[in-house]
């Protein structure tokens, strides 16, 4: 799983596409919907599609819950 911090916050990469294999009037719009992430991040020519991860909360730890 590839993960990018941004802005103080942690997100999953769902998909990568280089820019040059884009046509120059591609909707970043269209992308991000059929990806079905929260934003669009680009460096280096590169587009990725990410999902923010949510704060989460331990609720309990238990022996059972590790490997």
């Amino acid at each position: 799983m590839n993960l990018i911090v941004f802005n103080d916050n942690l997100y999953r990469v769902k998909r990568t596409i280089l820019e040059s294999k884009l046509r120059p009037d591609f909707d970043q719009d269209v992308f991000r919907q059929w990806t079905r992430c929260d934003i669009i991040l680009r460096k280096e020519g590169i587009m990725y599609a990410c999902e923010l991860i949510s704060e989460t909360e331990i609720l309990s730890i238990s022996q059972e819950n590790f490997f």
